[in-house]
């Protein structure tokens, strides 16, 4: 299946490359249920996002990074690269970020989704006022260029010859 196409049927899909940890599996079939849409292990080299979730209103973006706790973040050979490093350079790529910690989501689920449901209501809430503010711009550029292009292409009103500048020295004699 390839990445960002749905499977057969009206449930939203789960797609990506390689295998999961149980973290990352379970995080991912509790979104899925939920109805977004997920692809798993997104980016390239060791920056890749656990799970990411599609923004549905353009389908080609992301509306979230969902970074845990299990084995890509295990493989990191140090602590820096592990909690600092890597966040860093996804943000730096426009990933907007969650982090989901094994412990937090094993002792209470219910909240760590709650908390996954915030975030990305929330993303999806600031893409929505992004639209907003580009759409509005491209509103008052496209009208700002036909008002340029109208007044360039109505022809000037006859205008009397403008007098030499030395014709007044002269007039009346």
């Amino acid at each position: 299946l390839p990445a960002g196409e749905a499977q057969a049927g009206d449930r939203p899909a789960m797609v990506g490359r390689g295998a999961l940890g149980a973290l990352e599996e379970d995080v991912a079939t509790r979104l899925v249920e939920r109805g977004w849409r997920i692809e798993r292990r997104v980016g390239c080299s060791a920056y890749r996002v656990d799970l990411a979730v599609r923004d549905d209103e353009d389908p080609e973006r992301f509306l979230l990074g969902i970074e845990c706790d299990g084995p890509t973040y295990s493989r990191a050979s140090t602590a820096r690269d592990r909690d600092r490093l890597r966040g860093s350079v996804l943000a730096g790529l426009g990933w907007r970020l969650h982090r989901v910690w094994s412990t937090e989501w094993w002792l209470d689920r219910e909240r760590e989704l709650a908390r996954l449901d915030d975030a990305l209501t929330g993303a999806a809430a600031e893409r929505n006022a992004e639209r907003s503010v580009a759409a509005s711009l491209a509103t008052s550029l496209a009208a700002s260029s036909a008002a340029s292009q109208a007044a360039a292409t109505e022809s000037p009103a006859e205008a009397p010859p403008e007098a030499d500048a030395g014709s007044e020295l002269f007039a009346g004699q």
